[in-house]
């Protein structure tokens, strides 16, 4: 944590999580109640939302050899989009699993993203990367849905994914701005 490039991926994570928990929290009530859809169809795309997953996942690897901030900023804006996307277009259905099946295959590259900023800002302590990254990021999942929980009683789930969305491209911004001031260690 004493580290610049690390402090730069743990604000960065954490702002992400916090968007993306903002809004996936609120995910069955966006698509029942917002988009209509039936909690069959919900089921399905919450498989479909895995496995673009796990694709992304798959991608992510070669993306993070170009560069994991770029990556992860890409993948971030990426993401926001997608989210603010919901927020405008989620009364289409087929519009709303377009987007939702997108957002977790590129979910998959933002993800992985936060772990491998913090081993490669502290290559020689990897456990400790590892386990700073995952307590901060579980505060940051507590943080969003505690977000989202005060906008749904507050606004409107169109509202909830607009914040989201904003929260997550806030990630994006930091990590552009941090690719300026940090050096991560270079990837084989």
């Amino acid at each position: 944590m004493t580290r610049r490039a690390a402090r730069f991926g743990m604000a960065a994570g954490a702002v992400v999580f916090i968007g993306q928990f903002t809004a996936w929290t609120y995910i069955t009530p966006f698509l029942m109640d917002h988009t209509h859809l039936s909690s069959g169809v919900v089921s399905l795309l919450y498989v479909v939302y895995g496995c673009g997953g796990i694709v992304g996942s798959l991608v992510a690897g070669s993306l993070f050899k170009r560069g994991v901030i770029g990556s992860f900023a890409g993948s971030a804006t990426v993401v926001a989009a997608l989210l603010i996307g919901l927020a405008n277009a989620g009364t289409i259905p087929w519009l709303a699993g377009l987007l939702l099946a997108l957002w977790g295959l590129v979910w998959g590259v933002v993800n992985p993203g936060t772990l491998v900023w913090l081993l490669d800002a502290a290559p020689e302590t990897p456990e400790a990367a590892s386990a700073v990254n995952v307590t901060n990021l579980q505060v940051a999942l507590a943080a969003g849905s505690g977000l989202g929980a005060i906008l749904v009683s507050s606004t409107t789930l169109q509202a909830v994914f607009l914040t989201a969305g904003f929260t997550v491209l806030a990630a994006a911004v930091l990590a552009t701005v941090a690719a300026r001031f940090i050096t991560l260690a270079r990837r084989e």
